[in-house]
């Protein structure tokens, strides 16, 4: 009687000792979380009204495009406009609220930017748990091209973040694929794509990885009980109708100027694909030395590491790295600002290489397999680490 007493005694010590460690735990994470963004916020309002255009030309046309809608004027009617809507849109009220100027316009920018960081924050944490979430949160951070864009009257920022915000939500459905849960997933997936694409065309890339997750879930789905086969469909259907839906309410407002529209987002930039043909042979440099940097470097030992433990989550970021490369080669003329695209499926290359199960196990030592996976994910935080670092002189 004693002895049992005696071990449930020490069985409720050790519960309420790991309870203990864990809410510490959480602490710890959520504080470097908040901290994180506070510091994000303190670089992107750094020196954010510096008076002269950062980018040479493109910022001062969308300056005087936000002048010119102050002004009650429409686009593809009286402000010509070589974009989809949304992103002067989700621009515009930042800038009428905090006093119409070139500061407050690249606020809005930086709100956005914002965006990118929440979305880094989910795919990380999906991927890799709470580690991969900070990883990805410091790797978006640091990211000099992504700070400077987040500082620049430019789309490419605003559709990088809302295209990294719907991965991540779309890798979060793939987690919890059904229930309520899975239906919200699903529902703020297909919004933020739309929402993405209409910022900016290029951003069409991120189609491809929530293809591939789609499939590989009709595949489980086909192997399901048929009388459960709806349930597993019913979130696919929520997120393709949102997304569709999305598209129409953001475009009807100009469906009287329907050919002024095409002309101006996609006859413009084919007709200029076609005078600067002959400048594509230079887009293999400059992609070139945009992959020529340690973050690539980082992404190709996550990939390894993702590849060695067989975790196929990692194929539909393969395809949307390469999906991306592939636009790019046939952007003309093709910029500097538009690499960013090329950052999202880096970082998330780069946090598959950090195994949450092998940090989390104790029976690695036993195992050599586990032992392997564990020093993979330790390169991987090394890695993540100086690239972070590499950066930060950067941005300085």
């Amino acid at each position: 009687m004693f002895a049992s007493t005696t071990k449930s005694d020490i069985s409720t010590e050790k519960t309420h000792q790991t309870q203990h460690y864990s809410n510490w735990q959480s602490i710890l994470f959520w504080g470097v979380v908040l901290a994180l963004i506070a510091t994000a916020i303190g670089m992107r309002l750094y020196h954010l009204g510096v008076p002269f255009d950062r980018d040479g030309y493109d910022e001062g046309v969308y300056w005087q495009t936000l002048r010119s809608m102050s002004a009650g004027n429409t686009f593809y009617q009286q402000i010509f406009y070589s974009q989809p809507p949304f992103f002067m849109l989700s621009t515009f009220p930042g800038y009428i609220l905090f006093g119409s100027s070139l500061w407050s316009a690249r606020l809005g920018i930086a709100l956005v930017s914002l965006l990118g960081l929440l979305g880094a924050f989910l795919l990380g944490k999906a991927l890799s748990g709470r580690l991969g979430a900070i990883a990805a949160m410091l790797l978006v951070i640091a990211n000099p091209l992504y700070l400077a864009q987040s500082q620049t009257i430019e789309a490419e920022v605003s559709s990088t973040a809302l295209s990294l915000l719907a991965i991540g939500l779309a890798y979060l459905w793939w987690e919890h694929p059904e229930g309520t849960r899975g239906l919200f997933y699903a529902a703020l997936t297909g919004i933020t794509i739309s929402l993405s694409v209409l910022c900016k065309l290029l951003s069409v890339s991120v189609l491809v990885p929530i293809a591939l997750l789609m499939v590989a879930r009709f595949w489980q789905i086909w192997h399901k009980q048929s009388g459960t086969r709806l349930t597993g469909l019913l979130p696919i259907l929520v997120g393709i109708t949102t997304c569709i839906l999305t598209f129409a309410v953001l475009l009807l407002p100009y469906s009287g100027s329907y050919q002024a529209m095409l002309q101006s987002v996609i006859t413009f930039h084919s007709t200029a694909a076609q005078v600067y043909s002959g400048s594509q042979q230079a887009n293999f440099s400059i992609i070139q030395n945009a992959l020529t940097s340690f973050l690539t470097f980082t992404a190709f030992f996550g990939m390894v590491a993702a590849f060695i433990r067989r975790d196929w989550r990692v194929v539909p970021l393969l395809a949307w790295f390469f999906a991306t490369l592939y636009l790019l080669w046939h952007q003309v003329p093709l910029f500097q600002h538009h690499l960013i695209a090329l950052t999202p499926p880096l970082i998330a290359l780069a946090v598959m290489g950090i195994d949450r199960q092998s940090l989390q196990s104790k029976e690695t030592s036993r195992n050599v397999t586990s032992r392997v996976t564990m020093y993979f994910t330790w390169i991987a935080i090394a890695l993540i680490m100086v690239t972070t670092m590499i950066n930060i002189q950067q941005d300085r």
